[in-house]
């Protein structure tokens, strides 16, 4: 890593704010093992893409050991594959789910029923389990054939879950696509990237 980037990634760090809700949002799991005293960790099922599978979920199996991470991404999966999968998800039961999709709607579907397939996956899920839903909105990407499309759905999806949303696009939107992917990938975050967007997700479940 370069001067430059490593300079950015300590500033970064040390004023990274996430956008994800106008006031803190209530954590009953977390309440709950703590008035019991139960040190059993806090399950978190991944619902993702290549962006997970690429960047070993995310790091959050090293970064958050207090966490047991599953992470059922798979590589090219859209919302539109996830509703025919969602019950694998469901092995174990999980105290959140993280879902973490957009890219490959964009490409597919030209994001059309991108929201209303994620609500969809919402209603699902809450009729199998009483988990916490958590949505992260992911970068835009250097594509600039998904860019707009990308841009409106993150948006979407930041109006219809407000108060639960890890926003990726807003806290990377100080870098510039060359610092966060490499020359031969528009889509996929370098090192650095990944650093960044490890560091996010973080801080926000530690935070939760």
């Amino acid at each position: 890593m370069d001067k430059k980037k490593y300079l950015c990634l300590l500033f970064f760090l040390f004023n990274i704010n996430c956008y994800s809700s106008k006031k803190p949002l209530e954590n009953k799991v977390l309440n709950a093992l703590v008035l019991s005293g139960t040190k059993s960790p806090i399950k978190l099922n991944l619902i993702g893409d290549s962006l997970s599978t690429r960047s070993e979920s995310f790091g959050l199996k090293h970064s958050l050991p207090s966490y047991q991470i599953q992470d059922f991404s798979i590589p090219g999966y859209s919302t539109n594959d996830w509703l025919l999968e969602l019950d694998r998800t469901l092995n174990p039961n999980p105290d959140i789910f993280l879902i973490v999709l957009g890219t490959n709607d964009a490409y597919k579907n030209s994001g059309n029923d991108f929201l209303k397939n994620l609500i969809r996956i919402s209603e699902l899920l809450r009729l199998k389990s009483a988990a916490r839903i958590i949505y992260a909105i992911p970068p835009i990407t250097k594509d600039p054939i998904i860019i707009p499309i990308r841009t409106k759905n993150n948006q979407e999806l930041r109006e219809r879950f407000p108060n639960l949303v890890i926003d990726l696009e807003r806290n990377l939107q100080s870098f510039s696509g060359d610092s966060l992917y490499p020359a031969d990938d528009p889509i996929h975050p370098n090192d650095f990237g990944k650093t960044l967007i490890s560091e996010i997700f973080r801080k926000y479940f530690l935070n939760l």
